[in-house]
């Protein structure tokens, strides 16, 4: 697994976050497979790098398997205050087979919430990534916009330049409000990464072929 955020790149013009942990994590090469019991990655220092009042649009892009779609709130990725209720996330519905993407700030005000027009199955690789373009968000699904439904919108700006407190990045679980690690997801992770603009439709496309460094 690759964790990449725009910035100082290497020769194959990406930023190694060298500073990830895993934690109970079984890995076959590249992939790490998180059961679903209490495996996770933190991206803490990532975390950190995102909240900045000039950090106004970007996009979160996860690459994997979600093995199970059927449990409530399984976490894909989140960035919380780990002593506060303020997150940015996407996780699975509580309707089976679809995700939601959520933004709530240190205040426990929902900023903003969707949740997917379509169904996901099981077991399939999904390139997923969530645009914040400084108006709304959005989520395209291997390079395709998906159609979603917003439950809030009370301010559809909202992105990490909003948020205060936010201090640790996990991919497949969630850690915020004092509380222990919960929402553990049971999936396959090939790749996960922040780039601090956000991409066009086109640009998508060009990100998932390589096109785009």
């Amino acid at each position: 697994l690759r964790t990449v955020m725009d910035g100082e790149q290497d020769l194959n013009g990406e930023y190694i976050l060298n500073e990830q942990t895993t934690t109970n994590m079984m890995s076959k090469g590249t992939v790490f497979n998180p059961d679903g019991i209490n495996d996770f990655i933190a991206v803490d220092a990532l975390a950190v790098h995102l909240t900045n009042v000039n950090n106004t649009v970007g996009s979160v892009n996860w690459v994997g398997k979600i093995k199970d779609m059927t449990t409530d709130h399984e976490m894909i990725w989140s960035f919380a205050d780990t002593s506060a209720n303020e997150y940015i996330l996407l996780k699975v519905d509580a309707t089976n087979y679809k995700f939601t993407g959520e933004c709530r700030l240190e205040t426990g005000a929902i900023r903003w919430a969707f949740t997917t027009d379509g169904t996901y199955s099981e077991d399939t690789v999904y390139d997923i990534r969530v645009v914040q373009n400084g108006t709304a968000p959005v989520l395209y699904v291997n390079g395709i916009l998906q159609a979603i439904t917003f439950g809030t919108t009370t301010d559809q700006t909202a992105w990490f330049h909003t948020t205060t407190g936010v201090d640790n990045g996990r991919i497949g679980c969630l850690l915020q409000d004092g509380g222990a690690a919960v929402f553990f997801s049971e999936c396959e992770i090939s790749r996960f990464g922040y780039d601090n603009f956000a991409p066009t439709a086109a640009e998508v496309k060009d990100l998932i072929s390589g096109n785009i460094p």
